[in-house]
């Protein structure tokens, strides 16, 4: 499998899992229950380690694609600098989730204060993580460009 290929089926992890581990975490919290909260929490760290391959994977299938059309220049460069930013925000999710985790297992005070703090942080990782697949489904995609898609589809003659 190329790593193009390999690009576009990894890239969906890191906003799926931040989506399944941020309400698992919720409710996890809500149910006060360790070890639902325990899986969150593994669930960020597992996604965060499956981040880094998904971004690497990026650089290749940048160049599949990005002699295809001028205008994929621009798409690329944003989609590039979101997804490091991203990738930076997944890394210290991961690493946030491991510290979590052990003070959790460990039946640390104040933990629960750190919890709530990594479901803050957990969210803006999935918003983060949804804006890079934006931008990124807009290169091959352009159907959810701005100036495409739905805008396109009001100019049908009925």
């Amino acid at each position: 499998m190329e790593s193009a290929h390999m690009h576009l089926l990894l890239n969906h992890f890191p906003i799926l899992g931040s989506l399944f581990g941020l309400l698992l975490l919720g409710y996890g919290l809500l149910k006060k229950s360790d070890s639902v909260i325990e899986s969150a929490l593994f669930t960020f760290i597992v996604i965060a380690v499956i981040s880094v391959p998904a971004f690497l994977s990026g650089e290749v299938a940048e160049e599949v694609v990005e002699h295809m059309n001028k205008q994929n220049d621009i798409l690329i460069h944003e989609h590039e600098d979101a997804a490091a930013y991203g990738l930076w925000l997944m890394l210290l999710l991961g690493l946030s989730s491991l510290v979590a985790l052990i003070r959790t297992i460990k039946k640390r005070e104040n933990v629960r204060k750190f919890q709530y703090g990594i479901m803050l942080f957990s969210l803006i990782a999935f918003l983060t993580m949804s804006y890079v697949g934006i931008t990124g489904g807009k290169i091959r995609h352009t159907e959810i460009r701005a100036s495409g898609g739905l805008n396109q589809l009001n100019q049908i003659p009925k």
